[in-house]
């Protein structure tokens, strides 16, 4: 969402957010640079990608991206031991198991998704037939429909990188690198079948995910404990000596 805000109004709270967001992104999990090449494939594949590159927008969020990891960096760079050779040590595999991995991957992907491309191949038809928002694409003007096209493009491409960069990198993939790839799907259909949500939908989506988050978090404690204890390969991991 920063991205598109950025993209679109090239306004410096908006770059700026999202540069911070990006940042905050790398610093959760490095896999994160996967979501932001899917940002800078959207922005590239865009006609308005030459204004957008001639506005000071990208800069303005490359350069706070850059001073709110320049900490990290430094940290990096004089650690004796962090992500970096953690991500080596996923690397020391044959390429014939990394392409395993990969269309595993790619196997797992489907069917984390199945049960949704079921119902969207179901209502397909009828959606291009009765759906409001589909007919106002298709008949509206270009702005409309780039801004679906960008969506789509930062719907597909983390998932397309991401296998790129498992066999380009020799790195072992797994099934829950996915779980954060396919957070605009849902965003994707509800644009294409214009839905519309009051507040009072909006509160029950916001206290139906936070009863969800809440009771995974408390789920998530006995969950630990209970795989570090019986789970053999883990067991010289930190995680298995702080749930013991």
């Amino acid at each position: 969402y920063a991205f598109l805000l950025s993209f679109e109004t090239r306004r410096v709270a908006a770059s700026v957010g999202f540069g911070l967001l990006a940042a905050a992104t790398m610093l959760s999990k490095y896999f994160g640079g996967v979501l932001l090449a899917g940002c800078a494939l959207a922005a590239l594949t865009d006609p308005r990608a030459r204004d957008y590159f001639r506005s000071p927008a990208p800069y303005l969020g490359a350069l706070a991206f850059g001073l709110a990891m320049a900490p990290h960096v430094m940290w990096l760079l004089q650690a004796a031991s962090g992500p970096l050779d953690y991500l080596a040590s996923k690397t020391a595999y044959p390429f014939g198991f990394i392409l395993e991995r990969a269309g595993h991957f790619i196997v797992g992907c489907l069917l984390l998704n199945g049960a949704l491309a079921v119902m969207l191949a179901a209502v397909w038809r009828q959606m291009r037939r009765d759906g409001p928002a589909v007919a106002a694409i298709e008949q509206g003007g270009a702005a409309d429909r780039l801004r679906v096209r960008r969506l789509m493009v930062l719907v597909v491409a983390p998932i397309l990188v991401t296998v790129v960069v498992a066999l380009v990198g020799n790195v072992r993939l797994s099934t829950k690198f996915a779980l954060p790839l396919f957070a605009l799907l849902p965003l994707l259909w509800m644009v294409l079948y214009g839905a519309r949500f009051g507040g009072a939908a909006l509160r029950t989506v916001m206290l139906t995910a936070g009863g969800l988050m809440f009771a995974a978090l408390l789920l998530a404690v006995p969950a630990a404990a209970l795989k570090f204890r019986f789970d053999k390969s883990h067991y010289a991991e930190p995680r298995a000596i702080v749930a013991r």
